[in-house]
């Protein structure tokens, strides 16, 4: 149970470290066409 949960945490994590990357890129690219 306590190894799932660990994974289910590290996997959560992985997923938002993905999205804030995403975001960032989206902002460069909107700041680069100006």
């Amino acid at each position: 149970m306590a190894a799932a949960a660990a994974a289910l945490s590290s996997l959560h994590l992985r997923v938002n470290l993905l999205i804030i990357i995403f975001i960032l890129h989206k902002v460069k690219m909107v700041f680069h066409n100006y």
